[in-house]
């Protein structure tokens, strides 16, 4: 640890925080309780308001320990995830998962600058090397509590978490124009095609486009021919399904549910239903997912094109019955309306397509890596506060700065 300014003091964290309750809802004589679950966080929070409200009777065995106004709960399932939660005065005496380590800050130090603490690079250069197993990585409470947290007097730990979060706001609006020039970026990209339906004055349905599919769970076999297997999670809006999570090996002759190259795929049921997107290789596909099979690139480019956009959307779901779970089979799939385009049109729309997909994908890279940098700078403002950089004055920004580019 670097030399700290006079004052500091370094000791283990577990010195500084107090032990916490844990027992079974039932014996609180409560009916319904609310239980922070490891899956609630998806990286560190101080909203906790989604927290479930379940019975004390149903309640899982992890749901064992009382939390309380300012304490920090930090998953030690998969650290590197940074599951971590600020609970807040709506969750008092509620309930927390047992994969997570509660830290209650006694009256030496101020729960905020905790909470911050166990964010920074200082807190996680420690306990990353505490990490076991390799396919669920984990670290045990008390190994949490041994790591060394460097600290001043109260005062000026509150003076610390005020620069923190003045410094933070800023990120965190940053981060927020990120993700709302992200969004706007999909949507350009996804209504691309818009003008052909509003152009449109002859019309087909989708099986005019190709042969149409549905699809399977596929055998797998030992040995065999290693087929890309599409599922919901690998499709987007339009765009084309280059990255499939998993393959399946099988044997020649019996794929009889398999997708002939350049085909359209279209989510047809769930939650995800409308996503669509085209492959250029031979794939398998589940039964949540159609296929228009149109044995020309720049058709299924297109198809999948026409379906992204808002018309097409609406298109879809003319077929559907019932939009509480959306479901089109495939009869019904085959007669969606879609604009009847001849072989230039196509060729013409597939270029735009082309052009705008690639437009996409660097404006896409370019928000990575503005993304990236603002990543840099969270690190270098929680490193530069508890390595008592933070002033308050104007040099602060150059800090932050020189600490963001020595991480890269």
């Amino acid at each position: 640890m670097i030399a700290l300014p006079s004052g500091w003091s370094v000791t283990a964290i577990g010195n500084l925080t107090s032990k916490v309750r844990k027992v079974d809802p039932v014996d609180t004589g409560r009916q319904r309780i609310r239980y922070v679950d490891i899956g609630l966080l998806d990286g560190p929070t101080t909203n906790l308001s989604g927290a479930a409200l379940i019975n004390a009777a149903t309640a899982p065995t992890r749901c064992r320990q009382v939390v309380a106004p300012g304490d920090t709960l930090y998953s030690t399932v998969r650290p590197y995830l940074r599951k971590i939660g600020y609970v807040g005065e709506d969750l008092a005496d509620e309930f927390a998962s047992t994969g997570f380590c509660v830290l209650r800050p006694n009256d030496d130090i101020d729960s905020k600058y905790l909470f911050y603490f166990v964010q920074s690079r200082q807190f996680e250069d420690q306990i990353f090397l505490r990490q076991k197993g390799v396919s669920y990585p984990a670290v045990l409470d008390r190994e949490v509590k041994a790591q060394l947290i460097p600290y001043p007097g109260l005062d000026e730990q509150r003076r610390i978490v005020e620069l923190l979060e003045e410094h933070l706001s800023h990120i965190d609006a940053g981060d927020t124009q990120l993700r709302v020039a992200a969004r706007r970026t999909e949507m350009v990209h996804r209504t691309a095609l818009e003008p052909v339906w509003l152009r449109a004055s002859v019309w087909s349905t989708i099986s005019e486009w190709g042969v149409v599919k549905t699809g399977t769970t596929p055998r797998s076999g030992a040995l065999g021919t290693p087929l890309a297997f599409v599922t919901p999670g690998d499709v987007g809006y339009g765009g084309e399904i280059s990255s499939v999570a998993r393959s399946v090996n099988v044997q020649e002759g019996k794929a009889t549910r398999h997708a002939e190259p350049n085909s359209c795929f279209v989510v047809c049921i769930g939650a995800t239903f409308g996503k669509t997107g085209y492959r250029r290789d031979r794939s398998l596909f589940n039964q949540q997912v159609n296929v228009v099979e149109t044995s020309r690139l720049g058709a299924a480019r297109v198809l999948a094109g026409l379906l992204a956009t808002p018309s097409g959307q609406r298109s879809l779901l003319t077929e559907v019955a019932s939009t509480t779970l959306p479901i089109l089979n495939k009869s019904k799939f085959s007669r969606v309306r879609v604009p009847k385009l001849d072989g230039k049109q196509v060729e013409q729309a597939a270029d735009l397509l082309g052009a705008t997909e690639a437009a996409h994908q660097r404006l896409l890279g370019q928000l990575a890596a503005i993304g990236r940098r603002s990543a840099s700078l969270r690190r270098a403002v929680l490193a530069a506060a508890f390595e008592g950089k933070l002033t308050g004055r104007h040099t602060d920004d150059d800090v932050i700065q020189e600490l963001a580019d020595d991480s890269r």
